[in-house]
């Protein structure tokens, strides 16, 4: 049986939480403005999961300076996330503990590698990264596909925005979060 753990840090726009499943990560939870509220979210994901402070050390302080606003790359992390979620996501013995971990259909893995490619301070339309995954006709997947990747900030969706400009959803829209991307965006913009 396979243990989850999960840190949770403080960072310049609240507390960050990031979770693993045999030692690969299998979320990051957006900042949140207390402590408590990031617990509880893991707590939602996962019950069972424990807290063990030094899981993704680097990651960790790459978060911190993101929010502080240094150019960070989490190119590298994002592509070893992606592969280990990958490879876990579909187990029998992780969906039972884990129901909230959504399959990486391979639809969905184009677009978030696709999204991975995204440079920092630069953005992208639904429809440039459709064709950017080679899926020139699915610029309208592209959103749900991005509403459920399980590593904001270091799967770069935010950089993902409609063809007029305006910064369309984020994670399925959940309070605050629209908000948490354009600070993002904006941050990037320096």
């Amino acid at each position: 049986m396979f243990e989850v753990k999960y840190a949770i840090f403080s960072t310049q726009a609240g507390f960050v939480a990031l979770v693993c499943a045999e030692d690969r990560l299998v979320r990051v939870f957006l900042p949140v403005a207390s402590r408590v509220s990031a617990v509880s979210k893991v707590g939602i994901f996962c019950p069972s999961a424990r807290e063990e402070q030094s899981i993704f050390p680097d990651l960790q302080e790459k978060i911190v300076r993101y929010f502080e606003g240094e150019y960070v790359v989490f190119r590298e992390d994002a592509a070893s996330a992606l592969a280990g979620y990958s490879e876990i996501a579909g187990r029998e013995d992780i969906s039972s503990r884990l129901p909230d971990m959504v399959h990486m259909t391979p639809f969905r893995k184009d677009i978030l590698l696709a999204c991975n490619r995204v440079n920092y301070g630069r953005t992208v339309s639904y429809g440039e990264l459709a064709r950017l995954a080679g899926r020139p006709k699915a610029a309208r997947a592209v959103g749900n596909a991005l509403a459920d990747n399980p590593f904001p900030i270091v799967v770069p969706c935010h950089r993902v925005i409609r063809s007029n400009g305006s910064p369309g959803g984020f994670m399925h829209n959940q309070p605050g979060a629209q908000d948490l991307k354009c600070r993002m965006l904006q941050l990037e913009k320096r």
